[in-house]
């Protein structure tokens, strides 16, 4: 499930829920996902060719717990397609 919208002059606000069916095997390393909800929170602000966004991540166990929270920043330009190279 994913929302946008426009907040203001150049600036949106994204949210996207993905749905996590299944709990990561115990043998993986890493994070352990377990079933639940992930929640994508972006802030981007447009200036010309240039984007910046701040954002955070939330997953949530079945139940609606917090089980962890992260953090990122970034920068973007637009670039143009050159006739579909990959």
């Amino acid at each position: 499930m994913a929302s946008g919208a426009h907040t203001q002059a150049n600036a949106y606000k994204a949210v996207w829920e993905v749905f996590i069916l299944f709990d990561t095997p115990p043998a993986v390393p890493g994070f352990p996902f377990k079933r639940g909800v992930q929640r994508l929170m972006r802030d981007i602000e447009v200036h010309g060719d240039q984007m910046t966004f701040n954002g955070s991540s939330q997953f949530f166990d079945t139940n609606g717990n917090v089980l962890a929270v992260a953090c990122a920043s970034g920068t973007g330009t637009r670039f143009e397609d050159v006739g579909g190279e990959d």
